[in-house]
């Protein structure tokens, strides 16, 4: 039996899991590092949906890049 949320199943291998196209070369989080983009939102909230569930605690919010670059996610509520 597989698990399934939103639409993802979670069998897949973190290869097949939605990854960052490239880092922005405008927007950087909290650490100072470039922030990944996203080529899509749903690839961005698969991202974040995966995330969330592995690091338990963790609640990722997906915003588009002021820059429009794409899609970033955020720890922040209402960035977007």
């Amino acid at each position: 039996m597989s698990i399934k949320y939103h639409n993802f199943d979670w069998r897949c291998s973190i290869t097949e899991m939605p990854q960052a196209t490239e880092k922005c070369l405008h927007c950087c989080g909290s650490d100072g590092k470039a922030k990944d983009v996203y080529k899509s939102e749903s690839d961005a909230r698969q991202r974040a949906q995966y995330i969330e569930r592995t690091r338990h605690g963790t609640r990722l919010y997906v915003y588009r890049c002021p820059f429009g670059n794409g899609f970033h996610l955020t720890k922040k509520i209402g960035r977007g």
